[in-house]
């Protein structure tokens, strides 16, 4: 018996339809705030106008200023009129010291399992911790229409711990060097979550580079349990901070406690902190 995959069959990019030409400066304008002060939103698009999405991924470049500080995060607002006026739905997303991703390849990528409805719109709007840092590039990819929707969990809300937000900044942590970091305590669940990722920024203006591994786990101060292992992050010496999509299943009961660590491969920066996100629902 013939066994086939749960293809999407829809796909969308807010960079264009196919056949548009990349470029080096791609993605949309999003212009940060004053200091710890969120811009407006830029709007990228409507996904589809009949097709719910289940899977957004987020992509970021050209956080570039520098001997600065480019400790940036973001949020993406979702219009479920396919309008303007969006609401915060992933907040405090760090994309901060991302580069020029087809010069360079340090762009930054989030992608969660979470629903937007067929006919809403998105949008991406940045705060920054320099007020000098420039423009940043945005661009979003989703996928739509399962071949068996049955098989697919997807989100309704994704929640950020270790931010107090609009401030640019995570929970610090000190990574380790020749032996792994202490854990930190990042935040604690107040609902069951079963999907994670993590952001890491470094509030540093001369970033050493470094080749830095990073857990996330669950539990509590004697019990924890990995869920995210030996995650890459890499700095340069241009103060930039590279992250791919480093997400997990797992399962989060309500009180579990998040804790991170890391461990670098030279002598270490300062400033260096982590937030977590969560998808639920």
């Amino acid at each position: 018996m013939l066994s086939l995959s749960n293809e999407y069959h829809t796909q969308w990019s807010s960079l264009g339809v196919d056949g548009t030409r990349p470029v080096a400066t791609q993605g949309t304008s999003v212009t940060p705030g004053g200091t710890n002060t969120y811009g407006a939103y830029a709007s990228l698009g409507v996904p589809s106008a009949t097709d719910d999405m289940y899977e957004i991924e987020l992509n970021t470049q050209t956080v570039n200023v520098a001997a600065e500080n480019r400790m940036v995060m973001v949020m993406v607002g979702v219009d479920p009129a396919g309008g303007t006026a969006f609401v915060d739905t992933w907040k405090d997303i760090f994309v901060g010291g991302a580069t020029n991703a087809f010069t360079t390849n340090q762009h930054q990528t989030i992608r969660l399992p979470f629903m937007v409805r067929a006919g809403s719109s998105l949008g991406v709007k940045a705060a920054s911790l320099n007020a000098t840092v420039t423009a940043i590039k945005a661009w979003i990819n989703t996928v739509g229409k399962p071949r068996s929707r049955e098989l697919i969990r997807v989100g309704k809300f994704v929640r950020t711990f270790g931010v107090t937000s609009p401030t640019v900044a995570g929970v610090a942590i000190t990574p380790g060097t020749t032996l792994e970091g202490a854990y930190a305590e990042i935040g604690t669940l107040a609902d069951p979550l079963w999907y994670f990722d993590f952001g890491m920024v470094v509030d540093d203006t001369t970033i050493t580079a470094a080749v830095l591994v990073v857990d996330i786990a669950l539990g509590d101060a004697t019990n924890k349990r990995v869920i995210i292992s030996n995650a890459l992050v890499w700095t340069t010496a241009g103060e930039s901070v590279f992250k791919g999509s480093t997400g997990a299943w797992a399962n989060g009961a309500s009180s579990d406690k998040i804790y991170a660590r890391a461990q670098s491969n030279t002598t270490l920066d300062t400033g260096y902190s982590i937030a977590v996100y969560g998808v639920g629902g």
